[in-house]
């Protein structure tokens, strides 16, 4: 292990010429760096790319912990920050700032063989031209546990996150806040077979200059690799070009949302204030609250299309969910009555005007402090009486997010 006084004073200085500090032989957790400034690197060269400005770790599964460091104002064709392949390397209570780079602003982490875990950190106010926070590429499954992906930045695509080349990562107990893209995710951009879980996690205030203000994605065609949001909060998010999907935009795509809350999210040129399925594939909304959303042109709450083709994966499906104060249009499912292979449902809803289908009841939820609801809501005790969708305590499922 090596160890300094302390992050702010004890300073590796790379002096612009290559990474500041390079993992290469096979280091396993027991390789430590703790407490350090690492600053004013410049990358590893390999294949005309620089690669890893502070911190560039590849080579024979090279898995270090790196700890208490703060890795800033460093820069590389991928990974300011830090760059990691194919490796297992764990980073605590660490934060990443200031970081440039082509993608990935603040770290690159590439590769199925290996799955990085980063805990406690603050990966902040880095900016690329992909992925101002994050790039995530080629298989890989990073864990991303109690870390602050905030006000990074990006003039392409995913200001906080970039995902693509089948990559999975997983995000608990975090934010995703306040991040900038010029054109799509302002949180996160996923592509290319890409997914990723978001459990415990909030969205704030990020922008898109295009689509997806708080996520973007596209092409998570795998039913067994589905996009799962669960227990999250997207709030004041905005998506300000037509593309629309103020919250998120998913574009042929499956996706399942549980105990989720969209609040204020905007799509303020376009379509879809909370989400936007865009050629839809099958959406399950499970116990999720949408309040004031908006949109310019329709589906303030949840805009759906599908196209043409006379495939089965076409189920959009509202459970025990609450829409409230989104304007004259909530909900907009556009598609032909000719196209009988869509399949929209709603059961055990509220809404302010009455949905179609089972157990669905209007009225005010008297929304309460904290994302519950006020004594007297209609909400309390009505969602579907299935015992498989009771509430924690085993009494009847509240509707909406609680």
């Amino acid at each position: 292990a090596v160890i300094g006084a302390d992050s702010s004073n004890t300073i590796i200085d790379g002096d612009s010429s290559g990474s500041v500090v390079v993992f290469n032989s096979g280091e396993d957790s027991t390789a430590v760096l703790k407490n350090f400034k690492i600053t004013n690197g410049t990358g590893k060269t390999v294949n005309q790319y620089s690669k890893g400005g502070g911190i560039y770790c590849y080579g024979s599964g090279a898995s270090p912990t790196l700890e208490n460091l703060s890795v800033r104002d460093n820069q590389a064709d991928q990974g300011g920050g830090v760059f990691a392949q194919n490796s297992n390397l764990i980073i605590k209570n660490s934060r990443i700032i200031s970081n440039t780079a082509g993608s990935g602003g603040g770290l690159w982490l590439e590769g199925s063989d290996g799955t990085a875990t980063i805990t406690g950190a603050y990966v902040n106010y880095n900016t690329a031209n992909g992925g101002g926070g994050i790039f995530f590429y080629a298989g890989n499954k990073s864990l991303i546990h109690d870390t602050q992906i905030n006000y990074n930045s990006t003039s392409g695509d995913g200001g906080g996150c970039y995902l693509t080349w089948d990559s999975e990562p997983v995000f608990t107990h975090g934010s995703i806040s306040g991040n900038t893209a010029t054109n799509n995710g302002g949180g996160i951009n996923c592509e290319d077979n890409s997914t990723f879980l978001s459990k415990n996690m909030t969205f704030w205030g990020n922008i898109a200059e295009n689509k997806g203000g708080g996520a973007f994605v596209s092409g998570a065609t795998d039913t067994e690799r589905l996009i799962r949001i669960y227990e999250t909060v997207f709030d004041d998010n905005d998506a300000n070009g037509p593309g629309g999907g103020g919250g998120v935009f998913l574009y042929d795509s499956h996706s399942e949302f549980f105990r989720v809350k969209f609040t204020v999210n905007t799509a303020s040129s376009g379509k879809g204030g909370a989400i936007k399925l865009d050629q839809a594939k099958n959406t399950i909304i499970t116990n999720t609250t949408f309040v004031n959303n908006s949109s310019w042109l329709g589906g303030d709450a949840v805009y759906a299309n599908w196209d043409d083709s006379n495939t089965a994966d076409k189920k959009l499906t509202f459970n025990n969910s609450v829409f409230w104060s989104n304007g004259d249009n909530e909900i907009v499912t556009d598609y032909n009555e000719d196209q009988t292979n869509i399949n929209v449902s709603y059961n055990y809803n509220l809404a302010a005007e009455q949905l179609p289908g089972t157990g669905n009841i209007t009225g005010d939820p008297l929304m309460g402090e904290d994302s519950g609801f006020d004594e007297g809501s209609p909400a309390i005790d009505a969602g579907n009486p299935n015992a498989f969708y009771n509430d924690g305590d085993g009494s009847r499922n509240d509707m909406g997010y609680t």
